[in-house]
């Protein structure tokens, strides 16, 4: 039977060549294009979803009227984080985080402009679920002049040789040791990074500087469903 039914389709293929060509062709583009927009958003919505606090941590925005127009940005002002955690119980840990302009990075005689280098507090890795190939997550980051590479920096700079403990001179100007070396940060993360140097480094780190918006800031949450501020709370604050 099904022999038979195979049999007839392909006459009546064969007979309508051009219209069997426009339909089936027709239905392989839609089959693919739907394949295509499932997979594009599958991807779109598991950014983040990685961290094992994914559903605890929340990211700092900054509103403001200039002129009449309001603006919402993803920066926030440097003290906004520590603020925020000792005024809200909800509040369990927070990180911020710095993006710099490319700098130089030397080792030895290799040197390498290199444009994904941030600096965080030392609570990245406690928030953030980046695992660690080597060093420790709680002590990575918690001094002046320690610096954690990804895995794919250490083989750049030290080929198969171990970066732990060697000083890595960044900007030509300060000498930074490595503290742990961390795995590549997955595409579906929207932080990404080769280098990140303890925050406690920058220059005016203890500085309460209320007006540049320069900051990343996550707050971790002690339940998922914690309660936050509202606008006028902040605004207050």
């Amino acid at each position: 039977m099904l022999k038979s039914y195979i049999k007839i389709a392909w006459r009546n293929l064969s007979k309508n060549r051009l219209y069997s060509l426009v339909n089936i062709g027709g239905l392989t583009v839609g089959i693919a294009c739907c394949i295509l927009i499932g997979l594009y958003l599958a991807n779109e919505l598991s950014y983040d979803r990685f961290h094992r606090n994914a559903d605890r941590l929340v990211r700092v925005t900054t509103e403001y009227t200039v002129n009449g127009a309001l603006t919402l940005e993803g920066f926030c002002p440097k003290p906004a984080g520590p603020q925020l955690a000792g005024a809200f119980p909800a509040i369990a840990s927070f990180v911020r985080l710095l993006s710099i302009e490319p700098y130089v990075v030397r080792y030895g005689d290799k040197a390498f402009v290199e444009p994904k280098f941030l600096f965080a507090d030392s609570t990245f890795f406690t928030l953030f679920t980046f695992p660690l190939i080597e060093g420790d997550a709680h002590s990575a980051l918690d001094a002046p002049g320690k610096i954690v590479i990804s895995r794919s920096m250490e083989i750049k700079y030290f080929g198969e040789g171990k970066a732990l403990g060697k000083v890595l001179q960044v900007g030509g100007t300060r000498g930074y040791v490595v503290s742990a070396v961390a795995a590549d940060a997955p595409s579906n993360s929207q932080i990404q990074f080769s280098f990140i140097a303890s925050f406690s480094s920058l220059p005016n780190a203890n500085v309460r500087d209320w007006w540049h918006h320069i900051y990343e800031t996550y707050l971790m949450l002690r339940d998922p469903g914690a309660w936050l501020p509202s606008k006028k709370e902040l605004t207050i604050i």
